[in-house]
């Protein structure tokens, strides 16, 4: 599986991730995201294993994802509560409203 700037953005903004999102994500900073995604910067190889894992799932089912026990063991047990798409929502309605 390729993957491009595009489908790395394709990734992030089909799961509602900001750049930071993906970031904290993969245990990078942003920047590095950003890079990607113009197309100055390749991933190193553990976060493209991990961005094909993402994108695989996504293809599959995007509510998958959060539930795949494989992406869990990718994930150290601090991120674990991030991936969750219901408390992200609602963090980011906090997040929102306090702007």
């Amino acid at each position: 599986m390729e993957l491009s700037s595009s489908s790395i953005r394709q990734l992030r903004c089909q799961m509602g991730w900001s750049q930071s999102d993906l970031a904290h994500r993969l245990g990078i900073e942003c920047a590095r995201v950003r890079a990607w995604e113009e197309g100055t910067e390749d991933p190193s190889a553990d976060c493209r294993e991990t961005l094909r894992f993402m994108l695989r799932q996504s293809e599959a089912s995007s509510s998958e994802l959060f539930e795949a026990p494989q992406m869990e063991a990718l994930l150290d047990s601090t991120d674990r509560d991030c991936v969750n798409r219901r408390d992200w929502i609602k963090e980011r309605r906090v997040r929102d409203r306090e702007l």
